[in-house]
């Protein structure tokens, strides 16, 4: 906690912890157990603490972000509903607004009580594009997109006078800087800072900024290396795969270097200058290298592009949305998690030569960690127990006593083990560990990103090579400075 006229700050002692709202009370809203998927979509349990210390009350779980109404009690919620992999708006608890497919985030009720304000991001895949979206309080108002075509937004507030709503965006790069829309739609940009800023919170006219300076990277290791290298290229780079020799990792550069549409990047694991191959999301690299799956940053069908000599084209026709791939080992059939109105998220099975697809797993259930046979993928079920599915029958065998806040990240040669990681929060290293699936017995394997420097506020689950001697991660570099900003209109 820190003063407006104090540079001083204090701790609240209470750790790991995520901020989501504060009342007028001076109660905070609070995240406990925060669990990631993909890009920035988070949620865990949401819990109630006063703002002088104590015990914090542990509320309701699958909570991505909150905010409390005038009245200090209510609070509009962000919920996330593991059985479908959909996102929901409530307000209050447990009166649904909206329910979407897509990642929702950022409520904020209006001063008079009658709007609340959000984050429609328009993708399941937890990207912060999207729209600047109001929906009508009593339910009775649907869903109104005031600002859209957004490549990151963040940082939604009422204006002063409610008549506005102000948010932190860019049509592209890193820069977000704050603007305002009015209910029928009127946008302008309130200013423009060098590097962007976010908007955090409003009160008395006085508004808390954040100026972050970020950066993603990649570092890896080449099949018989000797060190790391760097492997990222412009700051914001999305590791996606990496074919079974180690050689080469695939990934897309987003931020300023990858312009609006992002561009698809290959690169050998030597730290060789990477080769661009196409604009969009990277999902997947053939085992033999010489193909690699993307699709549109805003969504779209499945792209399959050569990484050499040769011509792109569309390769799924369906209404699935997908968000991540894998190939399988024999290069011809594609193992996708994907999500579409009406239904849950689940694995799809889709053959290369056609596009032609097929769910193989129950709603609720995904993953697309392949077993080096082809004949089984690693999944998460609904109730967030990881366990396997064969792909040619037999549905979900839970792996004894692996817990849920561990990720399974590859397998073993032998087909015995899976390789897993704890998800943990801003972790600076990750350490992986092998667990036989018959038994769960767990031993500790290899400990990663123990040497990436000084700022680093997380190491991600690294992507191995098929005999695990060759590797690379994703890690967070980032450096934040918060300001109190007066005179903003």
């Amino acid at each position: 906690m820190s003063r407006t006229d104090d540079p001083g700050s204090r701790e609240l002692g209470i750790k790991d912890a995520e901020l989501l709202s504060i009342s007028k009370g001076g109660e905070l809203a609070i995240r406990l157990n925060t669990e990631g998927y993909s890009g920035y979509a988070r949620s865990g349990t949401l819990a109630r603490v006063p703002l002088s210390g104590g015990t914090p009350r542990e509320v309701l779980d699958h909570v991505g972000s909150a905010d409390f109404a005038a009245d200090g009690n209510n609070l509009a919620i962000i919920r996330y509903v593991p059985e479908n992999n959909h996102w929901r708006l409530e307000y209050p608890i447990g009166k649904v607004l909206f329910d979407s497919i897509n990642w929702l985030s950022h409520p904020k009720i209006s001063s008079d009580g009658k709007w609340i304000a959000f984050a429609d991001h328009e993708n399941p895949g937890g990207d912060d594009e999207g729209s600047l979206a109001v929906i009508g309080a009593d339910g009775k108002e649907p869903e109104r997109k005031l600002s859209s075509g957004w490549t990151s937004l963040q940082g939604i507030l009422w204006s002063p006078a409610g008549d506005e709503i102000w948010f932190t965006c860019t049509n592209t790069g890193q820069a977000s800087n704050p603007r305002a829309v009015t209910l029928s739609g009127k946008l302008r940009t309130i200013t423009n800072v060098p590097g962007g800023m976010w908007l955090e919170d409003l009160r008395n006219g006085k508004v808390l900024t954040v100026i972050n300076h970020e950066r993603l990277g990649i570092r890896g290791m080449a099949p018989g290396g000797k060190e790391e290298h760097e492997l990222g290229w412009f700051g914001w780079s999305g590791l996606r795969d990496m074919t079974p020799d180690g050689r080469k990792i695939l990934f897309e550069e987003e931020g300023d270097g990858g312009g609006p549409n992002y561009t698809v990047f290959l690169r050998d694991t030597d730290g060789s200058p990477p080769a661009r191959i196409g604009e969009g999301l990277a999902m997947a690299i053939s085992p033999d290298g010489k193909w690699a799956v993307a699709r549109a940053a805003k969504g779209g069908p499945l792209n399959l592009i050569p990484t050499g000599a040769g011509e792109s084209r569309q390769l799924t026709h369906d209404a699935v949305s997908y968000q991540t791939a894998r190939f399988l080992p024999d290069g011809k059939h594609l193992i996708a998690w994907g999500i579409e109105t009406g239904h849950g998220g689940r694995d799809y099975l889709i053959d290369v030569s056609n596009g032609d697809s097929k769910p193989v797993t129950s709603e609720g259930f995904a993953g697309v960690v392949v077993s080096p046979d082809g004949r089984s993928v690693a999944v998460r079920g609904p109730d967030g127990k990881r366990g396997i599915w064969g792909l040619e029958g037999g549905g979900f065998h839970p792996i004894p006593g692996l817990e849920s806040n561990y990720s399974i990240i590859g397998w073993t040669p032998d087909g015995q083990s899976v390789y897993v990681a704890p998800i943990l929060r801003g972790a600076k290293s990750s350490k992986v560990s092998r667990v036989n699936m018959q038994t769960g017995k767990m031993e500790p394997w290899k400990t990663f990103g123990e040497a990436t420097g000084a700022g680093v506020s997380s190491v991600a689950a690294p992507h191995l090579s098929s005999d695990g001697n060759a590797y690379a991660y994703l890690y967070v570099r980032i450096l934040s400075e918060a300001y109190v900003v007066t005179g903003l209109k």
